[in-house]
């Protein structure tokens, strides 16, 4: 991804557009070509072909799989991948699926994910106490993980097949911390060179401890939303899932949000995409909370509060499973939605 948030392709010569050819219409479906560039190579110098896109295909879409972050959305409109051993690798889709471009991301080695049963990876595939075992393609290897800690890094020999060129240093080290707080006073002692995952509401601590001798800060896109669970509220609750999520977004006061636990330093959005990336389409629409429509949608709907306060329909209650980290400006921004959502009817728990 550029600056401008284009993307850009890596692993392929080019990135498959329908206005390049590389995505076709077929009927109710679609096809994408994905052009592997040749001669790329896994850290265990095996090569990089259509093989590891089959294998990352079926490996997500085997029912022993789960926890998997996104699910199956996606994987599950693809009928099949060709390519084998090859370089060009045909995608075809059952429908059409907008996210195409975000699917892939990893790519899998074939041979490795194979060695090991799917029911076992959560336990063998990459092994914490042995990472240095998997199968990479980036520019560096894990090698040594120190529980609460750190995670050592060295280059991988075989990222020069990919980028052309070695990687930039001999080690990386990933350092973590348990909270903002911890990670700014490890800044403040000099103890990694580049900080990450920093919120908004954390700009005024860091520039406590920012000195002429270390980095000025710099911003970098990033946003706080709710991400829904489509298939699991669908699940719970049936056909009126979309109408819970609009509900949803209406109790929500977005605007409370951003002046309590973000302190301020941001803006609330009309809609999730940001404006520079190629999918945005303005939809204009209000950023101010709703209860009084959103629980008019829930009564519309056949839902009514009980002598608890909360909606249910059927015998069940209107209850919801929220799950963030542990940062507290997350743990701040859940408290304060639960108490937006319960002030309309709706159980938040997590």
């Amino acid at each position: 991804m550029t600056t401008d948030l284009r993307t850009i392709p890596d692993l392929v010569s080019t990135v498959p557009t329908f206005a390049n050819g590389g995505v076709k219409m077929d009927g109710a479906g679609m096809d994408v070509t994905w052009n592997l560039r040749s001669g790329m190579q896994w850290s265990d110098g095996s090569a990089i072909n259509c093989d590891d896109m089959t294998a990352t295909w079926k490996w997500n879409m085997d029912p022993d799989n789960t926890g998997l972050a996104g699910g199956t959305t996606g994987w599950e409109d693809i009928t099949d991948v060709s390519g084998g051993t090859g370089t060009t690798c045909i995608m075809k889709f059952g429908k059409v699926f907008e996210g195409y471009l975000y699917l892939v991301a990893p790519l899998l080695p074939a041979k490795y994910i194979q060695s090991i049963p799917v029911k076992d990876a959560p336990t063998k595939l990459y092994p914490l106490d042995n990472l240095k075992s998997g199968v990479y393609d980036g520019p560096y290897i894990p090698t040594d993980v120190a529980s609460n800690s750190q995670i050592t890094n060295v280059a991988n020999s075989k990222w020069s097949t990919i980028s052309g060129h070695a990687p930039g240093a001999d080690q990386l080290i990933w350092k973590y911390y348990g909270d903002a707080a911890t990670m700014l006073q490890g800044y403040k002692a000099g103890e990694f060179d580049v900080a990450q995952d920093l919120n908004d509401a954390d700009i005024p601590s860091a520039d406590r401890h920012r000195t002429q001798t270390q980095q000025v800060i710099h911003d970098s896109l990033t946003y706080e939303l709710h991400a829904f669970n489509d298939k699991s509220l669908q699940t719970k609750f049936g056909a009126d899932y979309t109408t819970i999520i609009k509900a949803i977004k209406l109790a929500t006061d977005r605007q409370a949000i951003a002046a309590g636990p973000l302190a301020g330093n941001v803006s609330v959005s009309k809609q999730l995409h940001l404006a520079l990336t190629w999918y945005y389409k303005p939809e204009g629409g209000s950023t101010s909370a709703d209860p009084t429509a959103a629980a008019a949608l829930l009564t519309q709907a056949g839902w009514a509060k009980g002598a608890d306060g909360y909606f249910a329909k059927g015998g069940k209650t209107l209850e919801l499973q929220y799950c963030t980290t542990t940062r507290q400006v997350r743990q701040d921004t859940l408290k304060l939605v639960a108490s937006q959502l319960k002030a309309v009817g709706i159980k938040a728990g997590r």
